[in-house]
């Protein structure tokens, strides 16, 4: 007897995965959206990995692991790398306080 099994890629689709990688440089970060094999075992909405940051950057001054993720600002929903340099740029320019938690 033979079943038939379809191999998914991290983002629940049959193709190649997608790997893109958005650099800030306001923020001196580079991001990618959290796949979702990674929300769903994080049990996640959404969110934005942090793979690395420059040692002079915005996250070098709090001490957090490289690949944190960032799931919301200030209680916004964070879908995308845009959404979060552009968050962070208005918060930070209007010296605003950025609260990150870790759950």
């Amino acid at each position: 007897m033979f079943k038939n099994i379809t191999l998914l890629n991290k983002d629940g689709g049959i193709g190649g995965a997608k790997h893109e990688i958005y650099h800030s440089k306001f923020l001196a970060a580079d991001f990618e959206i959290v796949s979702k094999v990674e929300r769903t075992f994080l049990q996640i909405d959404n969110g934005v990995k942090v793979l690395d940051f420059d040692a002079r950057g915005y996250f070098s001054g709090f001490d957090l692991p490289k690949e944190f993720i960032v799931t919301a600002v200030n209680k916004r929903s964070i879908e995308t790398p845009d959404q979060l340099d552009e968050i962070s740029y208005f918060l930070i320019s209007t010296f605003s306080v950025i609260l990150l938690l870790n759950i």
